[in-house]
């Protein structure tokens, strides 16, 4: 039993730090659409 708990723990912190990724890849996503606005209005 003592097992199980620790690997739970492991499997919500993963999901967290994935989430964390995705948010993380979004953001970069946006920053590159809007760098690419301004380059095209300049």
């Amino acid at each position: 039993d003592n097992q199980i708990l620790p690997l739970s723990k492991d499997l919500t912190s993963q999901k967290k730090i994935e989430k964390l990724i995705r948010e993380i890849v979004n953001r970069l996503d946006d920053v590159k659409k809007s760098i690419k606005k301004n380059l095209y209005l300049k």
